[in-house]
């Protein structure tokens, strides 16, 4: 089991059969649990980040593959500035190709945010956890 110092915050091991009788157990808990959550949260955001990211440039890549020359398609990803030195009717069928990506882009967050909804659904309970 895990308590805190009576003189000083330092944690130690003690082998009280009651972890939960003394409230200073609490705040120790509260606090490992309040760091894994948010530690939970950015790596979830993160994964979400790198699966959008994913998603739109392979789709934008392979809809401008016949379209667009690899080296055009390679500046391409390198700045956006080079849509504006394609020709005019390249410009708009660049720019619809990355507006659809968009969009498949804001379904994927669409999916990651109801399924937060539900997580966060999930841990609810009805008697919440009070820390004195």
């Amino acid at each position: 089991m895990i308590s805190v110092c009576e003189d000083c915050p330092v944690i130690k091991l003690t082998s009280s059969p009651q972890p939960f009788a003394n409230p200073r157990y609490l705040f120790v808990y509260a606090a490992v649990g309040t760091a894994a959550t948010i530690q939970f949260r950015f790596l979830g955001s993160a994964v979400a980040i790198s699966v959008i990211t994913a998603v739109g440039n392979s789709r934008v890549k392979d809809s401008l593959n016949g379209v667009l020359t690899p080296v055009q398609l390679q500046n391409l990803f390198g700045s956006l500035e080079t849509i504006r030195e394609l020709p005019a009717n390249l410009q708009s069928v660049v720019r619809g190709d990355f507006l659809l990506a968009f969009n498949l882009e804001m379904k994927i967050v669409l999916g990651f945010a109801v399924a937060s909804v539900f997580t966060g659904l999930l841990m609810w309970e009805r008697k919440q956890i009070r820390v004195p």
